[in-house]
């Protein structure tokens, strides 16, 4: 579950970079910014089928979902205050590099940032998705 959390913070930290006060390759301004865990469904489609919904902020803790992500005008990202990695921003897509060597790419779209990941081993595929909002 802290793989996940980990991910889901890059994913928010790329969101927040891509509001930087920072120039990317497109000329796109990007201030400085925080995003918060609002949102988070995990599915799983192996021998046991489910699908869990966590959409308030006390079942996104109570799941060690919540967090906090931050992206840093230096290009790094943080997720409760703990440094992950960087981060980079093409249009409305991000990108995520975590220090594990882990990458993620969301999309951006006004005060929201939006992951999906997929897990597959042993043939069971899980999937994350995460809705996050500018804090």
């Amino acid at each position: 579950m802290k793989n996940i959390k980990r991910i889901f913070s890059f994913v928010l930290l790329v969101a927040i970079f891509m509001s930087c006060a920072k120039e990317t390759e497109n000329n796109t301004v990007l201030p400085e910014m925080k995003f918060e865990t609002v949102f988070a469904k995990v599915s799983n489609d192996g021998m046991v089928n489910f699908t869990n919904v966590f959409d308030t902020k006390t079942k996104l803790v109570e799941a060690d979902l919540y967090s906090v992500v931050s992206f840093n005008k230096n290009g790094t990202f943080s997720i409760d205050n703990e440094n992950l990695g960087s981060w980079s921003l093409n249009g409305n897509e991000i990108a995520i590099s975590v220090k594990s060597g882990e990458s993620y790419t969301g999309i951006i779209k006004e005060n929201m940032l939006y992951v999906t990941m997929h897990n597959i081993s042993d043939e069971i595929t899980t999937s994350i998705e995460m809705h996050y909002q500018k804090k």
